[in-house]
C-alpha cells in the first residue's frame, strides 16, 4: 500500500533557506514538499511569529539535525489579516527561524491543519511519521527531552558507505554540489556512488511504453548484479511532463533521482546529445563516458555486460593518462624552449 504523501498536508512547495552568493546570510526560497519529507519524520510548528517556543526548539532542533538528517520540522505560522505588515512580520520570524515553513499565502492550509491535528490556537509541534500517523501533539517536550531522537525517531535506513570526494572528484566537478533524491530524502553524491566504480545515468519518462518497460529491465538488471555483490548506482533523469508524473516514475524505481526541473538534467541532456528516451549513459566515477546508450547493452547482453563496461573504463582512464602525460610533456618543452637536436 503507497503512503500518502505530505504534499496532501501542505500542497506542492514549502519555504526554504538558500545561501546567498555572498554566502553570509540566507534568503527564502522553495522547494518540493515531498522531495524535501518524503520517509521522513517531522514536526508541525503551530506558532505565532512571537511564540516563546522557539528559541529552546531551535536549539534542540540543531542538535538534532547534527546526527539526523531524516527529520525536519515545518512551520505552520497563526493566520492574521494577511495585510503586508503581516507579511513583513512573517519574513522577519524566518529568518530566524533554522526549518522549513508553510508559504506566507497558503494561511488557509494552516487552519486546516489546526482543526485536523486539534491544535486549537494555542502553540504546539506535532510530530508525524512517515506514513503522516501521528505521534504526539507535545513535540516540544519529546524534542527537547530527547534531541538525539534515539527513544522516539525510527533506526536510520542503512546507507552505502560513503567514499571520499577526492576519489570522485571529476563526477563532482560535473554535477556539482547539489543532493540527489533518495526515498529517505537528499543525499549526498559520494553516498549514492559508495564504492562503486561506475554510475549510470537513466533518462526517461512516464508517457513512453518503451520507458515503463526499460524501467523494468533495468531493475532487474541492478538487482543481478547486486546478487553478484556488484553495486551499479543509477540516477534516474525525469524528462517527465509534470511533477504528479515525475513521482509516479519514481515511486516504481528502486534508484536515486534528480530533483524534478533540476537544471543539471537539461545540462546532461545537452552533453550526452539525448536523442530519445529511454537511454542510459554510464560514466565512470572521474566523469568520463563510458558508453553511451548502454541501454541496448542492458536490454541485449543481460549482467554480464558489467564487465565489459569495465573493461572499457580501465581503457579509456588509460589513454585519458597517456594523453596527460604527453600534453604535460609538450607544455613543459615549450615552456623550457626545449628543441630537437639537429642531424
Amino acid at each position: 500500500m503507497r503512503n500518502t504523501p505530505p504534499s496532501c498536508l501542505f500542497g506542492e512547495v514549502l519555504l526554504c533557506h538558500q545561501p546567498t552568493q555572498a554566502g553570509l546570510a540566507t534568503r527564502p526560497a522553495k522547494t518540493f514538499t515531498d522531495d524535501l519529507l518524503s520517509g521522513k519524520t517531522f514536526g508541525l510548528l503551530f506558532a505565532d511569529t512571537r511564540s516563546p517556543l522557539t528559541p529552546t526548539l531551535a536549539k534542540a532542533y540543531m542538535i538534532l539535525k547534527a546526527t539526523r538528517p531524516d527529520f525536519e520540522i515545518v512551520w505552520v505560522h497563526a493566520a492574521g489579516d494577511c495585510s503586508e505588515l503581516d507579511r513583513a512580520e512573517f519574513y522577519s520570524a524566518y529568518s530566524e527561524m533554522p526549518w522549513h515553513a508553510l508559504p506566507f499565502s497558503l494561511h488557509e492550509v494552516g487552519a486546516i491543519l489546526r482543526r485536523k491535528f486539534k491544535v486549537g490556537t494555542s502553540s504546539s509541534l506535532v510530530l508525524v511519521d512517515a506514513r503522516l500517523h501521528l505521534i504526539t501533539r507535545d513535540g516540544v517536550a519529546l524534542v527537547t527531552r530527547d534531541p538525539t531522537g534515539d527513544s522516539w525517531l525510527p533506526k536510520l535506513h542503512k546507507v552505502t558507505p560513503a567514499r571520499s570526494t577526492a576519489g570522485i572528484a571529476g563526477l563532482q566537478a560535473l554535477l556539482g554540489s547539489r543532493m540527489l533524491l533518495s526515498k529517505y530524502g537528499q543525499v549526498e553524491l559520494s553516498e549514492v556512488v559508495g564504492d562503486a566504480p561506475l554510475i549510470a545515468f537513466y533518462f526517461g519518462l512516464k508517457e513512453s511504453a518503451h520507458c515503463r518497460t526499460f524501467t523494468r529491465t533495468l531493475a532487474r538488471f541492478t538487482k543481478r548484479l547486486e546478487k553478484e555483490a556488484i553495486h551499479l548506482p543509477v540516477v534516474y533523469c525525469s524528462a517527465d511532463s509534470s511533477l504528479a508524473s515525475f513521482r509516479t516514475s519514481f515511486a516504481t524505481m528502486p534508484w536515486h533521482a534528480f530533483c524534478y526541473d533540476d537544471e543539471r538534467i537539461d545540462a546532461l541532456a545537452h552533453r550526452f546529445r539525448l536523442s530519445r528516451v529511454p537511454q542510459l549513459v554510464v560514466l565512470d566515477t572521474q566523469g568520463h563516458v563510458v558508453i553511451n546508450g548502454a541501454d541496448e547493452d542492458v536490454t541485449s547482453c543481460g549482467p554480464q555486460v558489467y564487465a565489459e563496461w569495465l573493461s572499457m573504463a580501465k581503457m579509456k582512464r588509460e589513454l585519458d593518462r597517456v594523453q596527460r602525460r604527453h600534453a604535460s610533456v609538450v607544455n613543459e618543452q615549450a615552456q623550457g624552449g626545449t628543441v630537437a637536436p639537429a642531424a
